[in-house]
């Protein structure tokens, strides 16, 4: 009998190892394929051919390595068991100060999805906006060299108006 629930035990505790061990192994091979995925769309993003673009994508990675680090130093802070001495002492319990530092965690993150949001708004209107001006530009370019070829047209009375530019001014005034 005694026999039977060792073995039951010792088979129970291996069950959890070995669940442990699919655990671990599941969650590193995901952060695995997640970094690789990053790297693949980070690498890609940077060789793209807007010459703009590539110095607004380095600084946006340069903040979030910068966010990232901020991140992994409260987690390792909370591991070494320091705030929750000093929790201890503050508030008189352990867990007031690490309940914080998760706050403060979950916080930098949102800060984090945030910033990338607001930039992506604004390279996206940027873009926008830029083709909208390219497109005046080679207007004007074209009204210019008809004028300096002395070509007179209908389109030359009407003044430079572009299209697309009217709804470029509403936005900005």
């Amino acid at each position: 009998e005694k026999y039977r629930e060792e073995r039951k035990e010792i088979l129970e505790k291996l069950d959890e190892t070995q669940r442990l061990r699919n655990t671990v192994t599941i969650s590193l091979a995901l952060i695995v394929v997640l970094s690789l995925l990053f790297e693949a769309a980070a690498k890609s993003l940077l060789q793209t051919k807007d010459q703009y673009m590539r110095p607004i994508l380095h600084v946006v990675f340069k903040e979030l390595t910068v966010l990232g680090f901020l991140s992994l130093l409260v987690f390792v802070t909370v591991q070494t068991g320091i705030p929750q001495r000093i929790s201890e002492d503050i508030f008189g319990i352990p867990s007031e100060l690490i309940h914080m530092f998760h706050h403060v965690h979950m916080l930098v993150f949102f800060v984090m999805v945030a910033y990338l949001g607001i930039v992506m708004i604004i390279l996206s209107r940027t873009r926008k906006t830029a083709a909208v001006w390219r497109k005046c530009e080679t207007m004007v370019q074209e009204k210019m060299t008809n004028r300096a070829l002395g070509y007179r047209s209908e389109k030359m009375v009407e003044g430079l108006n572009c299209v697309g530019m009217d709804e470029v001014q509403r936005k900005y005034e």
